[in-house]
């Protein structure tokens, strides 16, 4: 987790590198969190998870109070923008606990590879990544077009995004889920030659 720009350029070698989360299901954390821009060339994200988990009651007066955390982008979240060249985002989870009650769509996770405020991505694949919960949303990439994102539009070119799944009871982009911006503030997102194919969207087992 950092709280500054982070930049990872592993384009001088050949088969760039690879940062993994190995503590798997049973020990729950996502791959990369920045709060801040993002720069990764070159590099594999593989084997983050995140959980949301439910929080004590908020006070009712609290408009916004949140009865469950959110679990943002297992593989990689940034609070910020994320400029992917050349990257591979696979094997990434996100899930809700068990003992958050499956209230509403507001009650789930997003972003299996990648969440962001606004991607600039190039040259990807993101492939093999799964959100479970109640409200899921971008199994693949979520972009939230945040109304504090200085740039306006996030770009994915030249990319391949596929085999991902989403399972719950509101669903929305098995591949890709662009959020918007919000009213008045509208962010929009490009797609140039890219395949966006074979993702699935399926009920929340039981």
């Amino acid at each position: 987790y950092a709280r500054k720009t982070v930049v990872i350029d592993a384009s001088s070698l050949p088969s760039g590198i690879t940062v993994a989360w190995t503590g798997g299901e049973a020990n729950p954390a996502r791959v990369l969190a920045v709060r801040g821009n993002l720069i990764l060339v070159n590099v594999s994200i593989t084997g983050g998870w995140s959980v949301a988990e439910e929080l004590p009651p908020p006070d009712p007066n609290d408009e916004n109070g949140q009865l469950s955390t959110r679990a943002r982008g297992a593989g990689i979240a940034v609070w910020g923008i994320a400029k992917l060249e050349n990257c591979t985002l696979f094997d990434n989870h996100a899930r809700r606990d068990a003992t958050v009650p499956a209230r509403s769509r507001d009650a789930g996770v997003f972003g299996g590879g990648i969440y962001a405020d606004i991607v600039d991505m190039d040259d990807c694949v993101v492939s093999g990544n799964s959100l479970s919960a109640s409200g899921v949303s971008g199994g693949g990439v979520f972009s939230v077009g945040g109304a504090e994102a200085p740039r306006q539009v996030s770009k994915i070119r030249r990319s391949a995004i596929t085999g991902n799944g989403i399972y719950g009871i509101f669903t929305y982009g098995g591949g890709v889920y662009s959020d918007g911006g919000g009213i008045g503030k509208a962010k929009t997102l490009a797609l140039e030659n890219t395949t966006v194919a074979r993702n699935l969207v399926a009920p929340l087992p039981g």
